[in-house]
């Protein structure tokens, strides 16, 4: 089964992108700072991406600084560097994300976002604390 789930910080706004396809297709590029779990004043970065409601969702209210949990899987590319050497690199797709505010309320009502979308009640969970970056 290819499933990741983390829970960290998103390093920088998120920003909408067209890519280059037949169907102009529309995705979210990102990086979430994740708390290394075997050294404690270290973080890893990764790469994510989203697509559809998750893409919009993220868009809309995805800030630098703002807690995340991503739920998606792993999906390897390979690409050619300048010298024409093949690289295998791991960009991680969602299946659903969710945005944990820290200080007051975003600017729309929150919602969490899947690859279908789905609307939810609850209200974010508040986390009182400094940011890392």
């Amino acid at each position: 089964m290819n499933s990741c789930i983390f829970t960290g910080r998103l390093v920088k706004d998120v920003e909408k992108h067209t890519l280059n396809n037949e169907k102009k297709t529309q995705t979210a590029y990102y990086t979430i700072a994740v708390q290394n779990p075997f050294y404690k004043d270290k973080a890893d970065f990764i790469s994510c991406q989203s697509f559809g409601s998750s893409m919009e969702y993220l868009v809309k209210n995805g800030k630098k600084g703002m807690l995340i949990e991503f739920i998606g899987s792993a999906q390897p590319y390979t690409q050619k560097d300048e010298n024409g050497k093949s690289i295998t690199r791991t960009n991680f797709v969602s299946d659903e994300v969710k945005l944990i505010y820290t200080t007051g309320k975003p600017e729309t009502e929150p919602q969490q976002a899947t690859t279908e979308p789905q609307g939810t009640t609850e209200e974010p969970a508040k986390v009182e604390e400094d940011l890392p970056f």
